[in-house]
């Protein structure tokens, strides 16, 4: 659960004269270029049109510019509105990638997209520690295979069987079955997924939607077994491999208030090869944490993961961290005895070799998934890290997407981070929602997921045109 330290940015992505104009008369406002949602439009609503600048279009569109050109993805006139309040920059548009589906993927919390544009979204059973309740217990695959910007279908693509309520750890005797399912990552012709001990993989050739026999045990993450010891952890692990096979699992674990030495390698980083013989034995890259969540890895092989520190950690300098988790040497983050390096948080714990980290977060804030925005969209924000935070605990306050500047040689995080959504958290002026996760589309889209609302909303500049054949 996550503490609220403080309030709301200010001055988010402001409005121009002619949005302000196209948006009086509803309770609702939004940037030009951002959202063809008509104000105070129902979250999945339709109605597309085009939209001339400087005034408000037809019904369905809202903002000036919101509608692109022909040939473009924001040019779509098929693509569905995303919630009126939604903001995004000048420049850019958002649809609802999952309005038209029956039924909306509930508790969807990590996002992959395979090569073949196939969007895969995990979605547990098990209620999460942030409230998120009410999944399939799946692997879910929404595809787009008439290319109108929105998904077809819902396919189970494995998993899907009621929750019992019992604890993880009794689940994992079922390989099928996916009740604490949670970290997912496609690579090699395999589609990898974590539950409470485990990570497993499928085979998958393009466009199956739909797992093909059983899965294959890949690791065990050394996991408690017994209702006694699985209090103090969480079942929400991550996952990521880079492109020669090394694959990190981030493992949680629950607040504790004193400094043991053996706490401090409950919360880790696991390394694996998934390159050869499996079950892969594992290595602990990096530990000292209280719950590192959505490890990613760059193009360059440097992966990362965002560290939720302790929630009482206000008055003692504590802040959400992302760091890095596969360096030469293993990483040493001092959770639960420092804060940082040579701050302690409760006697008993050397300080002095602590790891910084690379970039930090307002305590609170829980920084959640992220990935790297291509070298093609547009500035500020080529290249950059893009990260869902979750927002504080109960008011979901600063629960929005920014972008985090890198150095473009490197790729590493060089700060501070840049608004980029707004609309999203709890109560008037928002869509009562908290982002989860992002991913970016082989077509250089952002997707986002929302574990609260159940939306699938996508992001791009006005500018990126479709690939041929759309």
């Amino acid at each position: 659960m996550r503490a609220s330290p403080h309030a709301l940015l200010a001055a988010l992505l402001p409005l121009t004269l002619a949005a302000m104009v196209a948006a009086c008369g509803s309770d609702d406002s939004a940037p030009p270029g951002s959202n063809p949602g008509a104000a105070g439009a129902s979250q999945g609503g339709g109605g597309a049109g085009g939209g001339a600048a400087g005034a408000a279009a037809s019904a369905g569109n809202g903002a000036a510019g919101a509608i692109g050109v022909p040939g473009t993805f924001c040019g779509l006139t098929t693509a569905a509105p995303a919630p009126a309040l939604i903001a995004v920059p000048e420049g850019f548009c958002v649809r609802q990638y999952s309005a038209t589906l029956e039924t909306t993927p509930f508790v969807p919390r990590v996002i992959r997209i395979a090569d073949d544009g196939d969007v895969f979204i995990t979605a547990p059973a098990k209620a999460t520690a942030g409230g998120a309740q009410g999944g399939k217990g799946a692997i879910l695959v929404f595809p787009d295979d008439d290319h109108d910007g929105r998904a077809d279908s819902q396919f189970v693509f494995a998993g899907g069987e009621p929750f019992d309520g019992s604890d993880c750890f009794a689940h994992d005797a079922d390989p099928t079955d996916l009740a604490c399912i949670h970290g997912l990552a496609l690579h090699g012709g395999h589609v990898y997924f974590t539950r409470w001990n485990d990570v497993r993989r499928f085979t998958r050739a393009p466009g199956e939607r739909k797992a093909k026999g059983a899965s294959e045990l890949v690791a065990n993450l050394g996991m408690p077994m017994t209702a006694a010891e699985q209090a103090g952890y969480r079942y929400t692990h991550t996952i990521d491999v880079t492109k020669s096979g090394q694959m990190f699992a981030t493992r949680g674990r629950f607040d504790t208030f004193s400094c043991k030495l053996d706490e401090l390698t409950k919360g880790a980083v696991l390394g694996f090869s998934v390159a050869g013989p499996l079950p892969a034995a594992t290595t602990v890259v990096a530990d000292g944490f209280r719950n590192p969540m959505y490890v990613r890895c760059d193009a360059h092989d440097a992966c990362y993961a965002n560290e939720l520190t302790g929630d009482s950690w206000q008055s003692i300098g504590g802040r959400e961290k992302l760091v890095r988790v596969n360096n030469p040497t293993p990483g040493h983050y001092g959770y639960p005895c420092c804060v940082g390096p040579n701050v302690v948080a409760y006697a008993g714990g050397d300080c002095s070799k602590v790891d910084a980290e690379l970039l930090s977060f307002p305590l609170g804030d829980t920084p959640f998934g992220l990935d790297f925005a291509p070298s093609t969209w547009p500035a500020p924000f080529a290249g950059a890290i893009f990260v869902a935070k979750h927002g504080t605990n109960g008011a979901w306050e600063n629960a929005d997407v920014v972008a985090v500047p890198t150095d473009p040689a490197s790729g590493a995080p060089k700060g501070p981070e840049t608004p980029f959504t707004r609309g999203f958290g709890r109560g008037e002026g928002t869509i009562n929602g908290r982002p989860a996760d992002v991913a970016f589309h082989p077509d250089g889209r952002l997707f986002l997921i929302d574990d609260t609302s159940g939306l699938i909303l996508w992001i791009a500049p006005m500018d990126l045109k479709t690939p041929e054949g759309w």
